[in-house]
């Protein structure tokens, strides 16, 4: 798979990176709220509050950024690379007169656009293919599909399509891993190892045309189907971790490491048990325990502690949630991107159900607001959203945006609550893990009920 992690690790929940700077906002002067003509203005203490928050998180938010920045440089030199390469090459096929130059560029321009259209996806279908033929070699079933944003996955005997994305993965196949034997061994390698296999297999026979093919067109388009095909299978061969870690990543950590092993092989259990419907609630809790020592800032490891916090929300036991948040965000600037996202995302979600104060609602939510309102295939954002947008009153969305923008928003529409919550159980109903689904409905009840009585009791006191 390009990039193997769970469902209701999107995270992330994978945020567009953006350009941050901090603000210093005027002693001596209040930021008025949207113009509602209520006359009610921001505090300087809450400006000056919300401004050294955002200064220290946007330390932590850069470190990541940095690395984010320094793997897209490498591409765009590699990128560079082959530009160059290329004008080299149409050059001399014009000096030597085997192409003429306008020639060339027309060909280049019609090459980059199969390649784009048409090579890559296809390679993608043969990397995730790779993966489901040597998994289900190996002892694996069928479980999900998924190529950019349209899934095949398996329910009650179906298969069934929808559409479903995760930002930062090209596609995804996720399978129910056989049983292990008595020792605990399960077959990993060629699970792992399969998709990039697949590329170079279907790449290979292309070598010859390359090579002997009279047509310079045919050259260039077999060329370029073994580029493509090479070009994938190494970026998830070899062991990289940009946004989240790849294929060679996952099967290194796992031949260094046996609890790596074990960590893997609980993400698949879970997911093809959860997808089939089991409940996080039906696990022992110690199910999601760590061995003591375990390097938990490893993608698989962090699934362990992510899914820990889940089943406590779902245990509606919130105190419990927060305290292995917390252990978590110890480590924060040691985990990787994704794995970053969905933990400040969580922290997101609890300073909102936990009444913190506005400023630290605030400057999480202006890194992730447009993930929240441009994932909607993607349960667990959907969840945070609408506590977002419900939990909150209209005038602690006005400040915040207020907070965020330096100004008072012009324009203010307010959340329309129903059809929030009807597109909520909308996702839903098509999410592909059905067990983490009802996960994230149950709480999203539960939080429900409990702002209904936070409201009885404030009413009552008020009489």
């Amino acid at each position: 798979m390009l990039k193997i992690i769970p469902f209701c690790i999107p995270i992330l929940l994978i945020i567009d990176i953006k350009k941050y700077k901090c603000y210093s906002f005027r002693k001596k002067t209040d930021i008025g709220l949207s113009g509602m003509g209520d006359g009610q203005m921001i505090s300087e203490e809450l400006q000056v509050k919300f401004s050294e928050l955002r200064k220290e998180r946007q330390e932590l938010f850069k470190k990541f950024d940095r690395k984010y920045l320094r793997a897209n440089i490498r591409f765009m030199i590699l990128g560079g690379i082959i530009g160059i390469f290329l004008a080299i090459y149409g050059i001399m096929a014009d000096i030597k007169g085997l192409l003429p130059i306008d020639d060339f560029m027309i060909l280049l321009v019609v090459g980059l656009v199969v390649i784009l259209l048409i090579m890559y996806p296809l390679h993608i279908i043969i990397h995730e293919a790779g993966h489901l033929i040597f998994g289900l070699a190996t002892g694996y079933r069928f479980l999900s599909f998924r190529i950019f944003s349209t899934i095949f996955y398996k329910r009650d005997g179906k298969i069934i399509r929808r559409q479903y994305s995760v930002k930062g993965t090209a596609g995804q196949c996720l399978m129910y891993p056989p049983k292990r034997s008595a020792d605990g061994r399960y077959p990993y390698v060629l699970y792992n190892l399969g998709g990039g296999l697949n590329n170079l297999i279907f790449s290979v026979p292309f070598i010859i045309p390359t090579i002997w093919a009279k047509s310079l067109n045919v050259q260039v388009l077999c060329g370029s189907w073994i580029f493509i095909g090479v070009l994938t299978a190494l970026s998830n061969l070899i062991p990289l971790t940009i946004i989240v870690q790849n294929d060679g990543m996952n099967l290194k950590s796992m031949l260094k490491d046996k609890t790596m092993v074990d960590a893997f092989y609980l993400q698949l259990q879970v997911n093809g048990q959860m997808s089939d419907g089991k409940q996080i609630t039906e696990y022992p809790p110690e199910t999601f325990d760590l061995p003591e020592g375990a390097d938990n800032t490893n993608m698989l490891t962090a699934f362990a502690d992510l899914y820990g916090y889940y089943q406590q929300l779902a245990f509606h036991n919130l105190d419990e949630a927060k305290l292995r948040l917390d252990k978590m965000e110890e480590n924060i600037s040691s985990y990787k991107l994704a794995t970053m996202n969905m933990i400040m995302l969580e922290r997101l979600f609890l300073n909102i159900v936990q009444h913190k104060p506005l400023e630290e609602i605030a400057v999480l939510y202006e890194r992730y607001r447009m993930a929240l309102k441009v994932s909607k295939t993607n349960i667990s954002i959907q969840r945070v959203r609408y506590i977002y947008e419900t939990y909150l009153s209209e005038e602690d969305k006005r400040d915040i945006m207020t907070l965020i923008k330096k100004k008072r928003p012009k324009k203010w529409k307010e959340t329309d609550k129903d059809k929030l919550y009807k597109d909520f159980l909308k996702t839903a109903r098509n999410f592909p893990v059905a067990g983490e689904a009802d996960m994230f409905v149950d709480i999203v009840e539960y939080l429900r009920e409990m702002k209904i009585k936070e409201k009885e009791e404030k009413n009552e006191k008020e009489d």
